[in-house]
């Protein structure tokens, strides 16, 4: 996985090169991976935090405090949001770490003397390349997704603050139900994006 990133790119020792330009630069760029599977399992916690609070709210057996309820609703969502917001700002850098690595690595085949090594040495730029456009495709698809799956959220709110009562709630019963899918589609952007990142 992206963790052999280190031992791949222990290659470019040989080059007449400093390990802030090389090294360093893998170094940056596994620690934006792990600090997106990081997000990716905080986003989890995070949108099921508000889908159960969601539940909480329109349960038939819910005798609580409705407005206190409903105001829970909205913290969670207004957290779920601020997290969204977290997980998509990590496509960026680790999308600028990712392109300084190759940058130097295409640019060290160069200083290559066996063209046996070079070969190899690309083959293995090649296989990076390959493992790191799976985190990003699969970090921006979460991302996206998540932003879409907290306006409906929203929605659900401000339908709720408006009118909360049992014939309002058995009123959206599939609206309820789509949210309950798109939570369960979340997640799994979320699991398959953590799954790249290992």
């Amino acid at each position: 996985g992206l963790a052999g990133l280190t031992s791949c790119s222990s290659l470019t020792a040989v080059f007449d090169r400093s390990p802030e330009t090389s090294l360093d630069q893998v170094d940056d760029l596994l620690g934006h991976i792990e600090r997106a599977h990081l997000e990716c399992e905080l986003s989890r916690q995070a949108s099921m935090s508000v889908l159960d609070s969601l539940h909480t709210v329109v349960a038939p057996e819910f005798r609580g405090d409705a407005i206190l309820a409903h105001q829970e609703l909205l913290a969670s969502l207004e957290a779920s949001k601020a997290q969204a917001d977290v997980l998509r700002e990590s496509l960026a850098p680790m999308t600028d770490a990712a392109e300084a690595v190759v940058v130097t690595w295409q640019g060290d085949l160069d200083s290559f003397v066996s063209p046996r090594m070079r070969e190899r040495s690309q083959e293995r730029l090649q296989s990076t390349n390959a493992l790191y456009a799976e985190v990003h495709v699969s970090l921006q698809a979460a991302a996206e997704f998540y932003q879409l799956y907290n306006l409906g959220l929203g929605d659900h709110a401000l339908y709720l603050g408006n009118d909360l009562n049992a014939s309002s709630v058995a009123a959206i019963q599939e609206e309820l139900l789509l949210v309950t899918e798109l939570a369960g589609e979340l997640d799994a952007r979320l699991v398959r994006c953590m799954d790249a990142c290992q």
